[in-house]
Order: structure tokens, then C-alpha cells, then sequence
């Protein structure tokens, strides 16, 4: 059996949520394990154990290691990195030169494609966990929120839920390293309820199966495990309008999005049919991961994708494109879509007017700057 050394984060020795793709390698594969922690004062000295020992395939769960020192210590023959949007997505191109002879899986549709863009070996697909057993839709006026960062706080909740009736918060004290705690107005302190970590995870699961909404506990995620086992018990999740929450959420359909930087207060009409709706859908997906997941073993030691991305790039460059002729052979009119944005272009290159999505309106641009009106998204 070939031998695969696996580096993860340490802190999902605590978290578990990296514990399926462990088990997916171990599958096919005779699995090393080496925990980083990037927090420590020398984390690379983690690597010093694996001095002189070889591995058919070396695979970086979202931690970034100083690779050529890595590469003094041990020796492979593919390499793979499994990124999270959250820890990298917001990194500039040169960082992720030093990943052109990997192959990138990504968990995030957004980082795919930029990737893609980058010239970059990528490999996209959609994880989603085992749903519940049935549906039990708790009370609509209870919320489950699990602090974990400092400005995604009890303060935000509270702006977020000003149009809902909240009879209960719930507070899971448990916050990512070096974050603080806020703490709730005197306006709803009598509404909650703390809790850290808990004896099982069974146990926070009931809390959670008692609350219909769930409160997102992070701005940007990489694969999102915590909201989408909220989704997998039907709850309602409220997240910010980010990756990867935007990826699995349908602002009204089978959850509510919200813009971080402008909070405004949540319309929540219909609670009970999100609920059903996320569950239905995270069944769905469940299937659809059960079935796909064994691709990730195909793409461990696969050739590099070096010539996929020009021709991705290429039919992006060109896709969405309407133009409307005058006297069947003058473009009059060229219609440009680009991820939610459209451009109306007078001839192809006088830009008349630009609309973009935003939550939930279409704003309109005249000459492509001036706002001119606003309408409303059903």
C-alpha cells in the first residue's frame, strides 16, 4: 500500500471536522499523521520526526508550512493542498506561486475558480455531512449562536434578530484563538444562556435541534462545517453573504444572508418552509457527496491540470454574452454578464449602463457609475 503523509491543523484534533477526509485517505492509503500548529513559536519543528523518511504522496490540509524546509525533511513524489477560503482565499497571487506543481482541491466554488484563473491545478467539490434523521423544527423564537470570532459578536446578533420575536438566545462560549468575548447589552442579557464546551457532541446537537435559527459563527469559511450541520438539522442559518455560506445558501430559500459590512435586520417570514427547504437540499447533497467523494483519490496523484485552465478561462472570457444587431450585422447593443453584474455596452465598448445585485435589489448605473434606480429581487 502507498504511504501518504497527512498535515493538519492541530486544532481539528478538538474540532473533528477534518475527521472525513482522514478517514477517506486512510481508505486507499497507509496515512502518516502530523499535527501543525501554526500558533507555536516554531511550528516547523513539528516536521523534524519525519527527517529522512519518504512518502509516495504529501497532503496539506489548510495549514501552509514553510515548504522548503519541508521539503529538507521529507521527501514525496505528489504533492497535494486541500485550502480553506478562510485562511487563504484572501491572499495575493504571488502567495500561491509556491502551489504550482500541487494539485489543489478545494472545498470553496470561489477559490476554484480563482485558481483556475491563476493558472493553477485546481479540483473543485462540494462537501455536505450526513443529514438528520428526520426533521424536528424546534422553536422559532429560540437561537443557537456559537462565538467564535470578536466582531462576528453578540452585538451583531442583536442587530441581526431586531425584527424577529427572540424568546432565547443560546451562547456557545467557545471563541477561535486570541478572539474576545462581548458582552450582550442589558436590552437582552435576560434572554441568554451560555454554554462551552460541552461533555458530547450529542448534547450540543440537542440544544441546537432546539433552536429553528442558527446564527453563522464566522465570516468566511472553508469548507463551513458547523452551519452546514445547522443545515443538515434543518435549521434556519442566518451567515454572512460570503464564501463559503453564499455557495450552499439561497437568501429566502433555504437560508438568510446578510451584508457583514452594512447589518441590517433580518426579515424572516416563513421560517419553518427555510427549514424544510435546507433540510430537502442537504439530503440531496449528502447523496451527491457519498457518491463523488471518491474522486479526491483520483485526483491525489493525478497529472497536473495545466492546460484545463486556458480553455476554462477562455469560454468564462466569452460565456454570457449577448449581442443585438443592427440591420442583422451591426452590433448595436452588447449584453455582458459577470457574476452578479450585467454591463450594457452602446456598440461594444460605450458603457451605457451596469446593474449589480446586491442582496436583495438590483441597483442600476447609468454610464456604468451613476446610480440611477433601484428594484427589487423576488
Amino acid at each position: 500500500m502507498k504511504r501518504l503523509l497527512y498535515i493538519d491543523h492541530d486544532f481539528h484534533n478538538k474540532t473533528k471536522s477534518s475527521q472525513f477526509l482522514e478517514e477517506l485517505l486512510k481508505s486507499a492509503y497507509e496515512v502518516e499523521v502530523c499535527n501543525f500548529d501554526p500558533y507555536d513559536k516554531d511550528p516547523e519543528s513539528a516536521f523534524e520526526c519525519l527527517k529522512n523518511k519518504e512518502f509516495d504522496i504529501l497532503v496539506l490540509f489548510q495549514v501552509t508550512p514553510d515548504l522548503e524546509r519541508l521539503k529538507k525533511n521529507v521527501s514525496f513524489k505528489h504533492a497535494v493542498f486541500f485550502p480553506m477560503y478562510d485562511a487563504s482565499g484572501g491572499l495575493d497571487d504571488d502567495f500561491w506561486e509556491q502551489y504550482r506543481s500541487f494539485n489543489i482541491i478545494n472545498f470553496s466554488r470561489s477559490l476554484h475558480e480563482r485558481l483556475l484563473g491563476l493558472g493553477l491545478s485546481s479540483y473543485y467539490i462540494q462537501y455536505f455531512p450526513k443529514p438528520a434523521e428526520s426533521l424536528k423544527y424546534g422553536n422559532p423564537g429560540h437561537v443557537f449562536f456559537w462565538q467564535r470570532l470578536t466582531d462576528l459578536n453578540i452585538d451583531l446578533v442583536e442587530r441581526l434578530l431586531r425584527k424577529i420575536r427572540v424568546e432565547r438566545i443560546h451562547v456557545h462560549k467557545v471563541l477561535d484563538p486570541y478572539q474576545t468575548f462581548s458582552e450582550p447589552s442589558l436590552a437582552i442579557a435576560g434572554k441568554i444562556k451560555y454554554s462551552v464546551w460541552f461533555d458530547t457532541r450529542e448534547e450540543m446537537l440537542r440544544v441546537m435541534e432546539s433552536c429553528a435559527l442558527y446564527i453563522a459563527p464566522r465570516l468566511y469559511e472553508g469548507i463551513g462545517m458547523s452551519f452546514l450541520e445547522a443545515m443538515a438539522m434543518g435549521r434556519c442559518v442566518i451567515a454572512p453573504d460570503s464564501p463559503t455560506m453564499n455557495e450552499y445558501i439561497v437568501h429566502g430559500k433555504n437560508g438568510l444572508l446578510y451584508n457583514y459590512h452594512k447589518p441590517k435586520p433580518i426579515k424572516a417570514r416563513r421560517i419553518e418552509k427555510i427549514q424544510r427547504n435546507a433540510y430537502e437540499y442537504m439530503k440531496e447533497g449528502y447523496a451527491r457527496w457519498t457518491r463523488d467523494k471518491y474522486k479526491i483519490l483520483d485526483w491525489l496523484e493525478a497529472p497536473l491540470r495545466q492546460d484545463d485552465w486556458r480553455r476554462i478561462k477562455k469560454q468564462k472570457k466569452y460565456q454570457n454574452i449577448k449581442i443585438y444587431l443592427l440591420f442583422g450585422f451591426l452590433p448595436l447593443l452588447v449584453l455582458r454578464e459577470k457574476a452578479y453584474k450585467r454591463y450594457y455596452d452602446l456598440f461594444g465598448f460605450l458603457r451605457i449602463l451596469k446593474s449589480r445585485k446586491k442582496e436583495t435589489e438590483m441597483i442600476f448605473y447609468l454610464l456604468g457609475i451613476i446610480p440611477v434606480w433601484k428594484s427589487k429581487l423576488a
